[in-house]
């Protein structure tokens, strides 16, 4: 089986975090993590198939679609498919997991010259923030080191835009549509929230500097559409970090189960509408996004 490598390193994490639970929790865990595994090898494009080109070359009707899990659409409901339907034009899956502003940067910096291109990360770049922030060195160490992020790096609003910044000019298109980030939990207010909003507003700034951008609201149309008051705040401790690996594995490996519930669906168990797990989206998030992108693309 090939699993994706840094669906290895999460696997990896989870196990050993896992190992210190009392017995029945890390068989369910483990449970878990093997279901994860033995399903993800058939959803790694995240089901919107990869167009492949000469480096360098100019795509046509393609649009490149850069960023991390969000857009690989594994861990939570893909869109890119919903949007290609929706445009009539094929979509380049360009989403890593696990990867910041800055590592996405370098791999657009290699990819071949677009039309059009949609940019959305930074989510984990607010995970590094939280995870700094909470004390818990071992989910930073692993985006630091995921990331290549130099020793010393302290992770803020500032060090996010300089990163975003260098992410938008590295994209070689000659349209870039920005979309704005989605929450960490549901909580309207926390340091989740200030983290996310912070970094909307360098996202915001970034397409203001930029001729070639465009920005996409889609925090603004959650906001409006999903989200509601009284949801449960993102946890970055370690405790409660593990809680959001353990759902995003279980989850994943339940939802890749024929028949099995939708990200929808597992989210309402937990009280929740817009991430399943408190990071991914769930399907109605993705629709808000396809119908955002399809707005200013024109094709809503």
């Amino acid at each position: 089986m090939v699993v994706h490598s840094l669906t290895r390193m999460q696997c990896i994490t989870y196990f050993v975090m896992t190992c210190s639970r009392p017995r029945w929790q890390q068989t369910r865990a483990h449970i878990g993590l093997a279901l994860f595994v033995a399903f993800a090898h058939r959803h790694l494009s995240g089901g919107c198939a990869t167009t492949v080109v000469a480096p360098g070359s100019l795509l046509g009707s393609e649009i490149a679609c850069f960023g991390d899990s969000h857009t690989r659409g594994v861990c939570g409901a893909p869109w890119l498919p919903k949007l290609q339907a929706r445009l009539g034009r094929p979509c380049v899956n360009q989403g890593v997991d696990g990867q910041c502003a800055s590592a996405i940067a370098c791999r657009a910096a290699t990819s071949p010259i677009a039309r059009d291109a949609v940019v959305l990360a930074g989510t984990n770049d607010a995970l590094l923030e939280l995870s700094w922030r909470a004390g818990n060195k071992a989910m930073f160490g692993m985006y630091m080191k995921q990331n290549e992020l130099p020793d010393g790096y302290e992770p803020s609003q500032a060090s996010f835009g300089v990163a975003f910044r260098g992410l938008l000019a590295a994209v070689k298109a000659q349209r870039v549509i920005v979309v704005s980030l989605p929450p960490l939990g549901e909580a309207e207010n926390g340091l989740a929230a200030d983290v996310i909003a912070a970094y909307n507003c360098e996202i915001r700034s970034a397409v203001l500097n930029d001729p070639r951008a465009e920005y996409a609201p889609f925090s603004e149309e959650m906001k409006g559409r999903l989200l509601r008051t009284g949801g449960a705040p993102f946890d970055a401790s370690r405790s409660g970090f593990n809680a959001a690996v353990k759902d995003m594995f279980l989850h994943r490996a339940l939802r890749g189960v024929p028949l099995g519930p939708s990200f929808d669906r597992l989210a309402r168990r937990l009280g929740r509408r817009a991430v399943h797990d408190g990071i991914h989206l769930t399907e109605a998030s993705a629709e808000i996004l396809v119908d955002v992108l399809a707005d200013v693309f024109g094709k809503r």
